[in-house]
């Protein structure tokens, strides 16, 4: 029973600790989508067309990689 006892716990810390990862990522995922919908304003504001300057391709693939890299360690936990 003692040792059904201590992986029970070992899970449930697993499971919160997941849970933070989660909020993280939902966390960041809001922040980015203010940064764009900044980004759209100000680019309006400056008549600055959308595919000028930072290949913005490059910038989601990055972002799929910590995605990928959180999902990942959220397996392995």
């Amino acid at each position: 029973m003692a040792k059904i006892d201590i992986l029970r716990n070992e899970k449930n810390a697993k499971d919160k600790e997941i849970v933070g990862f989660l909020q993280e990522i939902n966390k960041k995922s809001n922040e980015l989508e203010n940064a764009l919908a900044e980004n759209r304003t100000l680019r309006k504001m400056a008549n600055v067309p959308e595919n000028y300057g930072i290949n913005a391709e490059q910038i989601k693939f990055l972002d799929r990689e910590k995605i990928d890299d959180y999902k990942k360690l959220i397996r392995v936990l």
